[in-house]
This record gives C-alpha cells, structure tokens and sequence, in this order.
C-alpha cells in the first residue's frame, strides 16, 4: 500500500512551498521580516465573517452553543465572530495574535498544529483559515485536523499562493521569477490522497486588507519585497495601477479570491 504521506500530491505541494522561500542574497539584505503583517491587516475583518462562505459552511454543522475548534486562529478575525452564540478554541502560536484572540473570547492554546492535537481535542466543526500556505508538511496537518472534526472541516485559502500579487513586484525590483503554485486545485488532490475524501470547494472574493493611507500599504509591499525607503517612490508606481481607493479614502489591494473547502466526516 502507498503511503499517503508520501504520495505524489504530497510531495508537489511541499516542493511547491519550498520554492517560495526568497533566495538569501535577497533576505540577508532585507532591513525588516518581510513575512510580519502590519497589525490592522491582521486583526480586523474586511467582511462579516458569518455571512460569508466560509462562515456559512461552520454554521450549517454547528449549533449554538457548540464547540468551534479554529487551528491557527490568529487575532480572532474570524472566529471570533462565532464567539457571540459558541464556545470558540483556538490554537495559535503567535503570542501577540493569541493575546488579541484572547480578548475576543477564544479559548486559546498556544503552540503548533497538529503538536496540540491532542491536548486540544475534538469539537464537532474544525476551521482552519489562511493557514495551509504556511504548512510545507501538509498531511499530518490534515489528518490531524480530519481527526478532531466530529462533523466537519472547513478551510479556507487563496486560490493561489498568497504571495502571488508580489510576483511581478519581484521580477520588477530583484529580476527574479517567483512560482506558479501550489494552488487550491493541488490542495483538494493533497486532501484526496491523505485523508481519501473530496473536498466540496466554492469559489468567493474578499476584500483585502485596508491601509489608512497610500505610503502604509507602500511600506508593507517595501517590506514584503526586502527593500529600503528610497525604493517607496517605485513601489508606488508599481503599484499605481492596481491600488484600490475605497469610499473612506482607504487604500488596498484588489480583492483576493479566495476558496472554501469543507467535507464532513
């Protein structure tokens, strides 16, 4: 029998991921993380998170007052919407965003998955939100999560790696080609080959994170792309096209798509 955690899906996936990782010459340069996210684009919801389809799915599987396990639940900018009318545990090994999910209602462990599996336990919905990208060992993450679903699992990812909006910023500024995948397309083969269900898969937009004003999201994509500040003026250009201006005189990237997936146990 093949081992499912070492099967063809599996192995693309990581290899995929580990292709995504900036070249040294770039990261020794760089004067901050370029992975760090400025706080707000990490804590605040662009959309109602119970409205949406990702919101829908747990919602159909989980009662009130039932348990909803979050694996990698950040600041709560999802699931803490959930904590009005469920009891929410999340897993998070962040200690700022684990403080601020805190401050949400979730009940949070703080540490890795699948390393808390155990100690956690099962809940009869288990979300995982804009996590996988960050998972090159993706199939005991999976199983792990199959395992603590009583009912179901809900994910919910870009449709491409989340980094792609940055790859013709890179070839602008580093003359380098970033990769093509992983997609969701190999996500739902990966789930297929490890845990032998098919995933349901609907397609949906979000909004992206919002800046106060141009120089911030300037500043974050500086960051992203390893440069210094003189390069803001450039970045900006290269952005000018795409930067969205919303009503409020906020500014954001175009809006992401995004992917749910979910089966039931």
């Amino acid at each position: 029998m093949s081992d499912p955690f070492d099967g063809p899906a599996t192995n693309a996936w990581r290899a995929e991921l580990e292709a995504w990782a900036i070249p040294d010459a770039i990261l020794g340069a760089a004067p901050a993380n370029p992975y760090a996210f400025p706080t707000g684009t990490i804590t605040t919801p662009t959309v109602d998170p119970m409205t949406t389809p990702t919101g829908l799915r747990v919602l159909q599987r989980l009662s009130p007052g039932e348990v909803l396990l979050d694996v990698g639940c950040g600041a709560g900018r999802i699931s803490g919407a959930f904590t009005t009318d469920h009891r929410v545990v999340g897993v998070e090994p962040r200690d700022n965003l684990a403080d601020t999910a805190t401050e949400r209602g979730i009940e949070v462990h703080r540490g890795r998955w699948p390393e808390l599996a155990s100690t956690v336990g099962t809940a009869p919905v288990v979300l995982s939100t804009h996590v996988l990208y960050d998972v090159q060992d993706v199939a005991p993450f999976l199983l792990a999560l199959h395992q603590a679903a009583q009912r179901r699992v809900v994910l919910e990812v870009t449709t491409t790696h989340p980094w792609s909006d940055t790859t013709p910023l890179f070839r602008r500024f580093h003359d380098l080609d970033r990769p093509d995948g992983p997609t969701v397309e190999l996500l739902v083969r990966v789930i297929e080959e490890v845990l032998g269900v098919t995933a349901d898969v609907e397609d949906h937009m979000r909004p992206s994170g919002r800046y106060d004003v141009l120089d911030d999201l300037v500043a974050h994509q500086r960051q992203r792309l390893c440069l210094t500040a003189d390069h803001d003026a450039a970045i900006a250009d290269a952005l000018a096209d795409v930067v969205v201006t919303d009503g409020d005189g906020r500014v954001r990237m175009p809006d992401q798509p995004l992917a749910t997936l979910w089966w039931d146990r």
